[in-house]
């Protein structure tokens, strides 16, 4: 086990377990699929996908470790052949699929892994169970695929942009997971993947707040937005792309800022906003640094310099 001079990782003790349980004759091709799977995903994302794993089964914040949580609720309670046939190949199949956005169709494909791209820029990946449970089980239904992944999307924005604690993540998504394994519509308005009335209008108010000091929501949401408004169409090398303030945060002395919002308390309101920040590459923006804009007669022929 300890062959490749690595630390033994709860993958490798899961699989001593599992795989040792299963007659001598049978261990050396479960050990090949199972050798097969973590090699296709590496060390890391295969124990990433063993917590995930645990999620759907168990449906609640890790309270022990990986192996212990493992053992008390999932390979206790399914044979070894069955977990590694029915459960670790095809998700792990589903996890590699929404973790590169690489879902394969004749139709809706690319709609499918445009919102599998959205939800990879979040800062957490509580979202991935009833991802993968959606892609293992609805893979072969596009239209229907694309709906769930959709509302998902949708459901993951709205508590990363309200900042929901890992807490109250976990909780909700242990509610899509007992739905999906009820089979429940999880279309209905009362389904735990759709959202109340008072949970968009939370949404709504945290949108209409000071987003910039958001630090890990600015870039995810502005990139967003940014596709809505382009209908899907626009894509970015985010390595060059920087969020930008029209208004200033400190409008220098003589700024035609200052003419235009001579109150600090309605600059200080404005500042941060969605209204006041836009999307920039860096090859743009340094020249943008150095323009002097007026406002002219016929409109806006340019504007003071971004920050």
């Amino acid at each position: 086990m300890n062959s490749r001079g690595l630390d033994l990782s709860p993958t490798d003790i899961l699989k001593a377990e599992i795989i040792g349980e299963l007659p001598d004759p049978e261990k050396p091709r479960y050990t090949d699929v199972w050798e097969e799977i973590e090699a296709d995903l590496g060390r890391e994302s295969f124990l990433e996908l063993f917590a995930h794993i645990r999620m759907i089964f168990v449906k609640a914040k890790a309270r022990q470790s990986l192996t212990q949580d493992f053992r008390a609720g999932i390979t206790n309670a399914i044979e070894p052949r069955a977990f590694i046939d029915t459960v670790l190949t095809p998700l792990s199949g589903a996890y590699e699929v929404v973790s590169n956005a690489a879902y394969e169709a004749a139709t809706l494909a690319d709609q499918v892994n445009a919102y599998l791209r959205y939800l990879n820029r979040l800062d957490n990946t509580d979202w991935v169970p009833p991802a993968i449970s959606f892609v293992s089980r609805h893979g072969k239904d596009p239209v229907r695929l694309l709906a769930l992944i959709r509302d998902l999307e949708r459901l993951a924005y709205a508590m990363f942009i309200v900042r929901a604690n890992v807490n109250e993540r976990i909780s909700r998504y242990a509610d899509v997971l007992r739905a999906i394994e009820k089979g429940d519509d999880l279309t209905a308005e009362a389904s735990p993947l759709q959202l109340s009335a008072a949970q968009k209008a939370q949404v709504l108010d945290a949108l209409d707040g000071p987003i910039y000091p958001l630090l890990r929501v600015r870039m995810p949401l502005l990139l967003r937005l940014d596709s809505l408004l382009a209908d899907g169409g626009a894509i970015y090398d985010h390595r060059i792309i920087s969020i930008e303030h029209v208004l200033p945060q400190t409008p220098p002395d003589g700024s035609t800022w200052l003419e235009w919002f001579p109150e600090g308390e309605m600059r200080e309101h404005w500042v941060h906003r969605l209204a006041n920040l836009l999307l920039l590459s860096h090859q743009k923006n340094s020249p943008l640094r150095r323009r002097k804009w007026k406002w002219g007669a016929s409109g806006v022929t340019g504007s003071p310099t971004c920050s």
